[in-house]
């Protein structure tokens, strides 16, 4: 299993950012092939964020990539924040997940 980790800074409200989730990014992500699951995480504080996204191989993963880079550039302009950075990783152990996001 693979993940893109995504963080962006900005200004973004939880409630804003729990909405574009729901109405627009779950809708989306749910027909690309290959996504195990996806975790949004957000310190309204310092304006951190940070989405997962979960892939079942790294071919899927990399075929992902031009979807999600459109969503992500239509969802940060949006919510008025900007990308630090998109990273890819291999998931090498999980513990405690839902079965399916775990290796």
């Amino acid at each position: 299993m693979f993940a893109r980790v995504t963080t962006t800074r900005g200004p973004a409200r939880k409630a804003d950012v729990v909405r574009m989730v729901q109405q627009r990014l779950i809708p989306a992500l749910e027909g690309i092939k290959g996504l195990k699951g996806a975790y949004w995480l957000l310190d309204e504080k310092t304006g951190k964020g940070l989405a997962v996204s979960f892939w079942d191989s790294e071919d899927a993963l990399t075929a992902s990539a031009g979807p999600i880079g459109q969503l992500r550039t239509q969802s940060t302009k949006e919510l008025g924040v900007e990308v630090e950075s998109v990273e890819s990783f291999e998931v090498i152990q999980t513990a405690g997940v839902p079965a399916e996001v775990s290796a």
